[in-house]
């Protein structure tokens, strides 16, 4: 019995040693591939930043021209909720030679109405690289996206006037609920604002990373001018309500005018006017 006693515990020791070994040789399997997955690539890669929102990889291909034949992958991050792209892209081509020529003959070239920057990817965070992207001469808004949904724009305003002098400030509201879409527009006076408020991309307001880009397009037909008193960034507003109260005043005006002098205005334009017939075919 002490033998039979002896065999099993001397089995069971050998189980746990094999368990242990199996664990240890796992272990040891998966740290290398760790270290494999780990080590540096040989990449040949651009990094293209001041795409248009509606920029597609056909589109991009089409721009690279003869160098889209070397592309082993195109990556083009877009915004979970509309799906457009952000504004930046990273194209991994075959061969250094492509990457060189990309750089050389199409750096600050367009793409529709924005000029495209193009560096080499250095592998850092998008957010850090967009940075030095190239603000055109002409252009004076920017555009943010990720605000707190509770923003007004006056608060837009206050988060941007230290880049500069401000002309107007446009956010999308939901017309039916009333609350702002998390997205909006900033005009400044100066071009040289416009680079100052791109410092701003990747802060964190009131616990939402924004967005901040240039823009070049105007406003849409369909924007609605926010008319309220406490709007204190918007020079539209004020032209607008200037604008209405002309025309109440006219309305308020040619209601309290008699009916009768109204009909003698009439009949003497009417008049003046068979006059000047008959004057010009005599």
């Amino acid at each position: 019995e002490e033998l039979e006693a002896q065999i099993l515990e001397l089995e069971e020791a050998n189980k746990k040693k094999r368990r242990k070994k199996k664990k240890k040789e796992k272990k040891q399997k998966v740290e290398e591939e760790l270290v494999e997955d780990d080590q540096p690539k040989q990449e040949y890669s651009i990094f293209m930043s001041g795409l248009p929102y509606e920029t597609t990889e056909e589109e991009l291909r089409e721009f690279l021209g003869p160098l889209a034949s070397d592309i082993s992958s195109v990556k083009i991050p877009r915004y979970q909720d509309t799906g457009r792209c952000i504004g930046y892209a990273i194209t991994n081509f075959k061969t250094e030679s492509s990457v060189e020529t990309a750089i050389e003959e199409l750096n600050g070239k367009k793409i529709g109405k924005r000029y495209i920057d193009i560096q080499k990817a250095k592998g850092q965070n998008a957010k850090k690289q967009i940075k030095d992207t190239k603000v055109p001469e002409n252009c004076f808004t920017i555009f943010v996206k990720g605000l707190p949904y509770s923003y007004t724009e006056n608060d837009l305003g206050d988060l941007f006037r230290f880049c500069g002098e401000i002309r107007n400030v446009r956010l999308a509201y939901n017309w039916m609920t009333r609350e702002n879409k998390g997205f909006g527009y900033v005009d400044f006076t100066f071009n040289d604002s416009v680079k100052k408020a791109l410092e701003m991309d990747g802060k964190i307001v009131k616990g939402r990373t924004i967005t901040v880009d240039y823009e070049v397009g105007e406003a849409k037909k369909s924007y609605k001018v926010n008319l309220s008193e406490t709007n204190k960034y918007n020079e539209d507003a004020k032209f607008v309500k200037k604008k209405l109260d002309k025309k109440q005043r006219k309305k308020e005006k040619e209601a309290t005018q008699d009916p009768f002098s109204k009909k003698k205005k009439l009949f003497q334009e009417i008049i003046t006017y068979k006059l000047c017939r008959l004057v010009s075919n005599w």
